[in-house]
């Protein structure tokens, strides 16, 4: 299989895929800078997603909380 140029296969080098995730908090500058920041150390992939609170959660889902605090963090504004 190829992707642009590059050959993905058994036979070929591993492809590392960069997690960008939820560690830039919502901010493009940030994004931009750690995707510089892969690009310069050699990542040739990065993964990103972007959530939508509103839409992806229910009212009930939202009013649970992780185990490490007492409040939920999809009511902090």
């Amino acid at each position: 299989m190829k992707v642009g140029n590059r050959s993905i296969g058994p036979n070929e080098p591993p492809l590392v895929i960069a997690e960008i995730g939820i560690n830039r908090g919502g901010d493009l500058g940030v994004t931009k800078n750690m995707v510089d920041l892969i690009a310069s150390s050699g990542g040739e992939c990065v993964k990103h997603q972007t959530h939508s609170i509103e839409d992806e959660m229910t009212e009930e889902a939202k009013s649970i909380f992780p185990p490490n605090t007492n409040k939920s963090k999809f009511t902090e504004k």
